[in-house]
């Protein structure tokens, strides 16, 4: 499969933060590495799991599956009901934007509606249904499935972080045993929660001395402040060099930034203030302190929107220096 098939595969199933095995990404996720001739592994907190080699060295690669979605708290009337979100997004971006609901017999569709021409809050914002439907509080919605694609642009929703789990799949064909080292793909849950509940589970099982952290990055215009450092779609793969809670691994960071480099792969950075920019590298350095980390992020617009764009050629390049990169964090 080529890179866009598997992404429009992963985007077509659902997977909101704390829902993923209900809604089926989870388990097409688990398909996807059963069809490269691996055994994939879904542990309790519904992570899926690809295990290559059976060194004692352990090494990690990480990518979250799960997306940003809604819950229903408050009927207003036969059509409209308040939510609050299931992650963290704005409600601007969310504005026009179709929230769809699995029921037991269909897919109900409706429209994010604001009382305000410039929402600033959650309040308002309701979801507009065509026709009265009850539905009880904590109904979990997901922006509705569609994937386009124009050059090597792609649009979609949930591409944060569905492009790092693409560049997951991706590498599974390509990866052979390494002698004293045991790789292991993990697709982790619950990290638009802030709290990398997954990554955190799976990382104090390994305690991995070495963890690549795949997830999407800001993007110019849509994100840009005068201090930050922010990159561009279609520019090539970027070391997130610090975030919420956490500084990359300064000697990985290097050997990630001489390997770009010798292979003529493209490099950016992202570097927002230690306030912003969760990965679950922090979950990580949390439960495993030792272990080396650093976040490899792949520019995604709207991250956590209706409609995100994200280019081909990123998720490409990145998958490509991750091949390039392992045998040099194993033989140094």
């Amino acid at each position: 499969m080529t890179i866009s098939q598997v992404l429009r595969q992963l985007v077509k199933y659902p997977g909101v933060s704390g829902f993923e095995k209900e809604q089926g990404i989870t388990h097409i996720v688990a398909d996807l590495i059963q069809n490269t001739g691996l055994t994939p592994q879904i542990d309790g907190c519904g992570n899926v799991l690809a295990q290559i080699g059976d060194g004692s060295k352990i090494m990690l690669v990480e990518a979250h599956l799960d997306e940003v979605g809604i819950c229903l708290t408050n009927r207003l009337n036969n059509l409209s009901y308040q939510f609050v979100t299931v992650g963290q997004s704005t409600p601007l971006e969310l504005v026009g934007g179709t929230i769809s609901i699995t029921t037991k017999s269909t897919i109900i569709n409706g429209i994010i509606a604001s009382s305000v021409n410039q929402p600033k809050f959650y309040q308002d914002l309701t979801v507009k249904f065509p026709n009265p439907i009850d539905l009880p509080p904590g109904t979990i919605g997901y922006f509705r499935r569609f994937y386009q694609t124009q050059d090597s642009l792609v649009s979609s929703p949930a591409l944060d972080n569905r492009v790092g789990c693409a560049v997951l799949i991706s590498l599974l064909p390509l990866l052979k045993p390494i002698p004293a080292w045991t790789l292991n793909l993990a697709f982790t849950t619950q990290e638009e929660q802030g709290l990398g509940k997954g990554a955190a589970a799976v990382a104090q099982r390994l305690l991995p001395r070495v963890a690549i952290v795949i997830d999407s990055a800001y993007t110019q215009p849509q994100t840009q402040t005068n201090n930050w450092s922010i990159p561009t779609i279609g520019q090539g793969p970027a070391l997130q060099v610090q975030g919420t809670g956490f500084v990359n691994d300064a000697e990985l960071s290097r050997l990630v930034i001489a390997t770009a480099t010798q292979n003529q792969i493209p490099i950016q950075f992202e570097i927002p203030d230690s306030l912003e920019g969760y990965t679950n590298v922090r979950a990580i350095n949390t439960v495993s302190p030792a272990t080396k980390t650093i976040g490899l992020n792949i520019p995604v617009t709207g991250q956590d929107s209706p409609c995100c764009q994200a280019s081909l050629y990123d998720i490409q390049a990145t998958s490509f220096l991750i091949t390039k990169l392992l045998p040099k964090i194993i033989n140094p």
